[in-house]
């Protein structure tokens, strides 16, 4: 897991290239709190996917500073969005917002794949995964292991083809 990723962006800064280098060496909920130390009050889009659901109760589990914004995935249902989203909001007992607050330099996401850290130019933030080398299997243990909230379609779909094989 803790594969050193390059920054998918021309030239950062030192502070950025200090933080992806810190990132490495960190298990989920240690990256979740150098992030907060670093860039204090945080945003964090959700659109109810497995790792979106993961990274929620990891910055639920640290207390981070965090705006929770929804940003619906259009491939789900809407009845699975609905459930998803209730169920989330009940369990972690969260505010969800439609817009991040002002005083947002840093939003958390979770599909970057291959990258902890790129710029957001048009709205001039950074975005962070600090899921950025996991894998499926990765999330899936820790779904399992801190009962997780998730659509069990996306459990499914995450597990490697051999093991959703039937004899």
């Amino acid at each position: 897991m803790s594969r050193i990723i390059t920054p998918n962006f021309t030239t950062p800064n030192s502070r950025t290239k200090s933080l992806i280098q810190r990132m490495a060496r960190f298990d989920l909920h240690d990256r979740i709190e150098l992030i907060g130390n670093e860039f204090g009050k945080m945003g964090f889009r959700t659109g109810f996917s497995l790792a979106d659901q993961v990274l929620t109760h990891a910055l639920v589990s640290t207390r981070a500073n965090v705006d929770f914004v929804i940003d619906l995935d259009a491939s789900k249902k809407a009845n699975v969005l609905e459930s998803l989203c209730y169920i989330t909001r009940e369990t972690y007992a969260l505010d969800l917002k439609k817009r991040l607050s002002n005083g947002v330099e840093a939003v958390l996401v979770s599909d970057n794949v291959d990258r902890y850290i790129a710029k957001d130019k048009v709205h001039n933030l950074l975005t962070i995964n600090p899921l950025a080398d996991w894998d499926a299997r990765e999330l899936i243990e820790y779904v399992l292991a801190h009962e997780v909230p998730v659509d069990p379609a996306d459990m499914l779909a995450a597990q490697p083809a051999s093991s959703t094989q039937v004899a």
